[in-house]
Protein backbone atom coordinates (compact mmCIF):
# COMPACT_ATOMS: atom_id res chain seq x y z
CA UNK A 1 0.00 0.00 0.00
CA UNK A 2 1.49 3.40 -0.94
CA UNK A 3 0.97 6.16 0.98
CA UNK A 4 0.38 9.87 -1.37
CA UNK A 5 2.91 12.43 -0.06
CA UNK A 6 1.14 16.35 -0.06
CA UNK A 7 2.28 18.29 -2.82
CA UNK A 8 4.96 20.62 -1.67
CA UNK A 9 4.20 23.40 -3.73
CA UNK A 10 0.83 23.63 -2.07
CA UNK A 11 2.87 23.96 1.63
CA UNK A 12 5.13 26.55 0.37
CA UNK A 13 2.32 28.39 -1.28
CA UNK A 14 0.37 28.46 2.04
CA UNK A 15 3.34 29.27 4.07
CA UNK A 16 3.91 32.08 1.92
CA UNK A 17 0.61 33.57 2.14
CA UNK A 18 0.87 32.77 5.80
CA UNK A 19 4.25 34.83 5.89
CA UNK A 20 2.58 37.79 4.12
CA UNK A 21 -0.42 37.94 6.56
CA UNK A 22 1.89 38.07 9.01
CA UNK A 23 3.52 40.81 7.69
CA UNK A 24 0.43 42.86 6.64
CA UNK A 25 -1.06 42.22 10.14
CA UNK A 26 2.19 43.75 11.82
CA UNK A 27 2.08 46.73 9.31
CA UNK A 28 -1.53 47.39 10.46
CA UNK A 29 -0.80 47.16 14.18
CA UNK A 30 2.26 49.46 13.70
CA UNK A 31 0.85 52.04 11.00
CA UNK A 32 -3.17 52.23 11.93
CA UNK A 33 -2.32 54.06 15.45
CA UNK A 34 -0.13 56.35 14.02
CA UNK A 35 -2.52 57.29 11.06
CA UNK A 36 -5.25 57.78 13.72
CA UNK A 37 -3.18 59.64 15.76
CA UNK A 38 -2.29 62.05 12.78
CA UNK A 39 -5.63 62.32 11.64
CA UNK A 40 -7.31 63.21 14.94
CA UNK A 41 -4.72 65.90 15.24
CA UNK A 42 -5.40 69.33 15.29
CA UNK A 43 -6.19 71.73 12.46
CA UNK A 44 -5.33 75.10 12.55
CA UNK A 45 -7.05 77.66 9.99
CA UNK A 46 -6.94 81.46 10.15
CA UNK A 47 -10.00 83.38 9.35
CA UNK A 48 -11.05 86.75 8.31
CA UNK A 49 -14.11 88.65 7.96
CA UNK A 50 -15.82 92.72 7.43
CA UNK A 51 -18.15 92.08 10.55
CA UNK A 52 -17.45 91.64 14.12
CA UNK A 53 -15.76 89.75 15.79
CA UNK A 54 -13.43 90.50 13.19
CA UNK A 55 -13.64 93.99 13.37
CA UNK A 56 -14.31 95.59 16.94
CA UNK A 57 -15.55 99.46 17.05
CA UNK A 58 -13.79 101.05 19.80
CA UNK A 59 -16.26 103.66 21.75
CA UNK A 60 -15.54 106.77 23.99
CA UNK A 61 -17.77 109.26 25.92
CA UNK A 62 -18.05 112.40 24.26
CA UNK A 63 -19.71 115.78 25.41
CA UNK A 64 -23.25 116.15 23.90
CA UNK A 65 -25.87 118.55 25.40
CA UNK A 66 -25.06 120.35 28.94
CA UNK A 67 -24.77 118.15 31.27
CA UNK A 68 -24.79 115.38 29.36
CA UNK A 69 -22.06 113.02 27.26
CA UNK A 70 -22.82 110.76 24.70
CA UNK A 71 -21.07 107.09 23.25
CA UNK A 72 -19.37 108.22 19.57
CA UNK A 73 -17.17 105.60 17.62
CA UNK A 74 -13.62 106.16 18.29
CA UNK A 75 -12.06 103.92 16.16
CA UNK A 76 -11.72 100.39 15.10
CA UNK A 77 -9.17 97.02 15.95
CA UNK A 78 -9.27 94.42 12.99
CA UNK A 79 -9.16 90.73 14.89
CA UNK A 80 -7.43 87.59 13.11
CA UNK A 81 -9.51 84.87 14.12
CA UNK A 82 -8.09 81.03 14.64
CA UNK A 83 -9.88 78.02 14.30
CA UNK A 84 -9.18 74.17 16.07
CA UNK A 85 -10.91 72.79 12.60
CA UNK A 86 -9.48 69.43 13.76
CA UNK A 87 -10.79 66.33 16.17
CA UNK A 88 -8.00 67.11 19.26
CA UNK A 89 -7.50 69.61 21.63
CA UNK A 90 -4.19 72.19 20.03
CA UNK A 91 -2.11 73.13 23.05
CA UNK A 92 0.05 76.22 23.09
CA UNK A 93 -1.13 77.63 20.06
CA UNK A 94 0.63 81.17 19.43
CA UNK A 95 0.76 84.06 16.11
CA UNK A 96 2.87 86.02 14.86
CA UNK A 97 2.70 88.80 12.41
CA UNK A 98 5.41 87.86 9.68
CA UNK A 99 4.71 91.32 7.43
CA UNK A 100 2.98 93.82 6.16
CA UNK A 101 2.93 96.37 3.39
CA UNK A 102 0.55 99.61 2.02
CA UNK A 103 -0.01 101.21 -1.11
CA UNK A 104 1.69 104.02 -2.10
CA UNK A 105 -0.12 107.49 -3.35
CA UNK A 106 1.46 108.94 -6.50
CA UNK A 107 3.18 106.10 -8.14
CA UNK A 108 2.25 104.24 -11.15
CA UNK A 109 4.65 101.57 -10.58
CA UNK A 110 6.23 100.60 -7.56
CA UNK A 111 2.71 101.05 -6.09
CA UNK A 112 3.03 99.21 -2.95
CA UNK A 113 5.97 99.32 -0.02
CA UNK A 114 6.67 96.77 1.91
CA UNK A 115 8.35 97.50 5.74
CA UNK A 116 10.79 95.99 7.43
CA UNK A 117 9.73 93.86 10.32
CA UNK A 118 10.95 91.46 12.83
CA UNK A 119 8.40 88.41 13.93
CA UNK A 120 6.14 89.88 16.03
CA UNK A 121 3.50 88.35 18.36
CA UNK A 122 0.19 88.42 17.97
CA UNK A 123 -1.76 88.51 21.63
CA UNK A 124 -4.97 86.93 21.73
CA UNK A 125 -8.13 88.91 23.01
CA UNK A 126 -9.05 86.31 25.59
CA UNK A 127 -5.68 85.58 27.41
CA UNK A 128 -4.48 87.65 30.27
CA UNK A 129 -1.14 89.07 31.29
CA UNK A 130 1.34 87.90 28.13
CA UNK A 131 -1.13 86.39 26.02
CA UNK A 132 0.92 84.81 23.91
CA UNK A 133 -0.42 80.58 24.41
CA UNK A 134 -3.97 79.55 24.41
CA UNK A 135 -5.18 75.97 24.53
CA UNK A 136 -7.97 75.68 21.96
CA UNK A 137 -10.25 72.46 21.86
CA UNK A 138 -11.54 70.83 19.00
CA UNK A 139 -14.00 72.95 16.91
CA UNK A 140 -12.85 76.20 19.35
CA UNK A 141 -11.55 79.48 17.85
CA UNK A 142 -9.50 82.60 19.63
CA UNK A 143 -8.92 86.25 18.43
CA UNK A 144 -5.51 88.19 18.45
CA UNK A 145 -5.10 91.49 17.86
CA UNK A 146 -3.53 92.95 14.96
CA UNK A 147 -3.94 96.82 14.09
CA UNK A 148 -6.02 99.70 14.99
CA UNK A 149 -7.25 102.15 13.60
CA UNK A 150 -8.71 105.73 14.51
CA UNK A 151 -11.83 106.41 12.48
CA UNK A 152 -11.12 110.42 13.01
CA UNK A 153 -7.30 110.67 12.21
CA UNK A 154 -7.31 108.32 9.96
CA UNK A 155 -3.85 106.52 11.23
CA UNK A 156 -3.58 103.12 11.23
CA UNK A 157 -0.88 101.40 13.57
CA UNK A 158 -0.22 97.69 14.46
CA UNK A 159 -1.22 96.32 17.59
CA UNK A 160 2.03 95.42 19.84
CA UNK A 161 1.60 92.80 22.69
CA UNK A 162 3.45 94.61 25.24
CA UNK A 163 5.48 97.63 26.23
CA UNK A 164 8.69 96.60 24.15
CA UNK A 165 10.35 99.66 21.81
CA UNK A 166 10.39 97.67 18.42
CA UNK A 167 12.96 98.57 15.91
CA UNK A 168 10.93 98.68 12.73
CA UNK A 169 7.90 100.93 11.86
CA UNK A 170 4.63 100.30 13.34
CA UNK A 171 2.71 103.08 11.24
CA UNK A 172 2.78 103.07 7.77
CA UNK A 173 3.82 105.95 5.38
CA UNK A 174 0.74 106.32 4.18
CA UNK A 175 -3.21 106.69 5.89
CA UNK A 176 -6.20 105.55 4.28
CA UNK A 177 -5.03 103.26 1.53
CA UNK A 178 -5.42 99.40 1.34
CA UNK A 179 -3.03 97.14 3.26
CA UNK A 180 -1.43 93.79 3.09
CA UNK A 181 -0.43 91.58 6.06
CA UNK A 182 0.74 87.82 6.76
CA UNK A 183 0.36 85.86 9.85
CA UNK A 184 1.36 82.65 11.03
CA UNK A 185 -0.02 80.09 13.47
CA UNK A 186 1.29 77.19 15.45
CA UNK A 187 1.14 74.83 18.30
CA UNK A 188 3.02 72.32 20.17
CA UNK A 189 0.94 69.36 18.36
CA UNK A 190 -0.07 71.19 15.06
CA UNK A 191 1.23 72.22 11.65
CA UNK A 192 2.06 75.63 10.95
CA UNK A 193 -0.77 77.62 8.90
CA UNK A 194 0.07 80.80 6.80
CA UNK A 195 -2.10 83.79 5.32
CA UNK A 196 -2.44 86.67 4.13
CA UNK A 197 -4.97 89.02 3.31
CA UNK A 198 -5.91 92.62 2.40
CA UNK A 199 -8.14 95.31 4.03
CA UNK A 200 -8.98 98.83 3.51
CA UNK A 201 -9.51 102.23 5.47
CA UNK A 202 -11.80 105.20 4.69
CA UNK A 203 -9.90 107.26 2.10
CA UNK A 204 -12.13 110.35 1.97
CA UNK A 205 -10.63 112.49 4.85
CA UNK A 206 -14.05 114.13 5.26
CA UNK A 207 -15.97 110.77 6.39
CA UNK A 208 -15.58 108.55 9.57
CA UNK A 209 -14.97 105.69 8.23
CA UNK A 210 -13.55 102.27 9.35
CA UNK A 211 -11.78 99.12 8.92
CA UNK A 212 -13.67 97.22 5.22
CA UNK A 213 -12.68 95.06 1.91
CA UNK A 214 -10.81 92.41 4.05
CA UNK A 215 -10.13 89.58 1.69
CA UNK A 216 -7.47 86.69 1.70
CA UNK A 217 -5.07 87.10 -1.48
CA UNK A 218 -1.58 86.89 -2.62
CA UNK A 219 0.92 89.60 -1.63
CA UNK A 220 1.39 92.25 -3.75
CA UNK A 221 3.68 91.28 -7.10
CA UNK A 222 7.38 91.49 -6.55
CA UNK A 223 7.98 93.76 -9.28
CA UNK A 224 5.61 96.62 -7.89
CA UNK A 225 6.70 96.60 -4.43
CA UNK A 226 9.04 98.94 -3.19
CA UNK A 227 11.59 97.45 -0.26
CA UNK A 228 11.27 98.70 3.44
CA UNK A 229 13.64 99.46 5.95
CA UNK A 230 15.28 102.79 6.10
CA UNK A 231 15.33 103.87 2.36
CA UNK A 232 11.17 103.40 3.25
CA UNK A 233 11.73 106.86 4.84
CA UNK A 234 12.44 108.17 1.79
CA UNK A 235 9.73 107.10 -0.35
CA UNK A 236 6.98 109.86 0.88
CA UNK A 237 9.82 112.45 -0.20
CA UNK A 238 9.94 110.31 -3.64
CA UNK A 239 6.23 110.71 -4.11
CA UNK A 240 5.84 114.36 -3.17
CA UNK A 241 9.19 115.34 -5.35
CA UNK A 242 8.85 117.58 -8.33
CA UNK A 243 11.84 118.16 -9.80
CA UNK A 244 12.67 115.16 -12.43
CA UNK A 245 15.95 114.38 -11.65
CA UNK A 246 15.14 114.35 -7.81
CA UNK A 247 12.40 111.47 -9.12
CA UNK A 248 15.36 109.61 -10.58
CA UNK A 249 17.69 109.96 -7.58
CA UNK A 250 14.78 108.41 -5.57
CA UNK A 251 13.55 105.89 -7.90
CA UNK A 252 17.63 104.47 -8.16
CA UNK A 253 17.99 104.57 -4.10
CA UNK A 254 14.72 102.81 -3.54
CA UNK A 255 14.09 100.59 -6.35
CA UNK A 256 13.87 96.81 -5.67
CA UNK A 257 16.96 94.61 -5.82
CA UNK A 258 17.11 91.05 -7.02
CA UNK A 259 14.80 88.29 -5.93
Amino acid sequence: MTVEQPDTRLVEWMAAIGTVAAVVAALALAVFPAWRQRRRRPRLEIRVGNEEPHIRPTRGRVAGRPGQFEMEVQGYVLRVEVKNAGKSEARRVRVQLLGWASERTNEKKLDWIAYDIDPLPLKWVEAPGDGFFVDLAAGMSGLVYVAQYGAKSGDLELCMPDDHRREFQTKPNYSRVTYWVEVAVAAENADVATSGFYFSTARDKSKVGGIHSVRVGDPPPADRVLKGGYLSLFARMYDEAKPPWWRRLFRWLTRRGPA
